[in-house]
């Protein structure tokens, strides 16, 4: 096999120290094709040191172990990611992958990009586990760190992207929040204390989230990422890009009266986002806040993630309540599902969506509500 890495005696030197006093230089072209070189000084001894580094870069630019003289961080990296990939994703994506890689440095201590290999992301997940997070979380943070590391791959941060393995997930019953426990958490929302927004307590903002989520049926990291700009309250539609859709296809959805309603009073906030949730730490406050609405409200999912339920358990409300009386088409086009087999595992047409949003089921005191502002609303008008 050629030398990839070799050692010599420059001409220049040799001309002006001669044979004896030339000092000995290692030179080697690395795996991105610079070249580069280093000198041992002059003498047997140093050509013996000369030589013997030489064989060990020759062994990691072979097998593909090189490792240069890199010295970037991990804080490097992630000012580069953070500035150039996460900056650009949607508000609920943006907080998972944050959320995601912040768990990868807190439980690991990364500080060099040198340091990640195999064996430190499998470190990194028994610890997770030690942690008796569950399965399908860990693999979410995985997914995302699998993201970040192939991009640290292709700046050169990393000579390889480790190997990542998902965790095998278990076949569970589905769990779904009802009537009854959606109106106990709505009633309970006064417990909570964030988000702090201009001229929006946390309980409007809480029973906002969650009307929207439960007789909509999206995903909370599309709901997370609704802009007023999307938003037609006249219409009563709300628009979602196709970068936060699974089936990456722009739609416009027709939405409930009832959470038209309770939309109105985030407009005080005067805010971009409908449901601002800044990035970092606040998604995990987020889950906490509905934690303990949920404590508050004395509802249990089964034991499910410490007995509490998450929001994807509301987008299961949703297509549970509507499964039987609605089209299996409308169903899938307003969940918003990219196969219909997803939507079938419940029980597209544009013609029917709006006779289809006045069938979506609505828990009897929210339709009362809205029944009673609007007959509010009807006075004010007639004065």
């Amino acid at each position: 096999m050629r030398k990839k890495a070799w050692i010599h005696q420059k001409a220049r030197d040799i001309e002006k120290y001669g044979t004896k006093k030339a000092p000995w230089v290692v030179d080697w072209i690395e795996p991105n094709g610079k070249r580069r070189s280093k000198s041992f000084g002059p003498g047997r001894e140093n050509k013996s040191r000369a030589k013997h580094y030489a064989m060990e870069l020759h062994v990691q630019l072979a097998n593909g172990t090189y490792e240069g003289q890199r010295k970037e961080t991990w804080k490097q990296f992630r000012a580069k990611y953070d500035d150039l990939v996460l900056s650009g994703l949607s508000s609920g994506h943006r907080i998972s992958a944050v959320a995601g890689l912040e768990s990868f440095q807190k439980l690991t201590g990364v500080r060099k990009m040198t340091e990640i290999s195999d064996e430190f992301v499998d470190r990194y997940v028994k610890r997770l586990q030690d942690k008796e997070t569950a399965p399908a979380t860990i693999n979410k943070k995985l997914r995302y760190l699998k993201l970040a590391l192939r991009k640290a791959y292709r700046w050169e941060f990393i000579k390889r992207v480790p190997e990542i393995k998902m965790l095998r997930l278990h076949e569970k019953e589905k769990t779904f929040v009802n009537d009854e426990q959606f109106r106990a958490m709505y009633s309970a929302c006064e417990v909570a204390h964030m988000p702090s927004m201009p001229n929006v307590n946390p309980a409007q903002y809480w029973r906002s989230l969650l009307t929207f989520a439960y007789l909509t049926g999206w995903r909370i990291s599309q709901i997370l990422s609704l802009t007023w700009d999307n938003v037609d309250l006249e219409a009563g539609t709300a628009f979602a890009p196709s970068d936060t859709t699974k089936g990456k296809r722009d739609e416009r959805i027709p939405i409930h009266g009832a959470v038209i309603e309770h939309l109105r009073p985030l407009l005080a906030a005067e805010t971009h986002e409908v449901f601002q949730c800044q990035v970092g730490t606040a998604m995990r406050q987020l889950y906490k806040v509905y934690h303990n609405i949920q404590d508050k409200a004395g509802v249990q999912n089964c034991g499910k993630n410490g007995g509490y339920f998450g929001f994807h358990d509301l987008r299961r409300g949703y297509a549970t309540a509507n499964a039987e009386h609605m089209d299996l088409f409308e169903l899938q086009k307003l969940m918003q599902h990219r196969s219909l087999e997803t939507t079938r595992g419940y029980v597209n047409m544009a013609g029917k969506l709006k006779k289809a949003i006045k069938k979506v089921h609505v828990p009897e005191f929210l339709a009362v509500r809205e029944t009673f502002t609007r007959q509010a609303d009807s006075e004010v008008a007639g004065e």
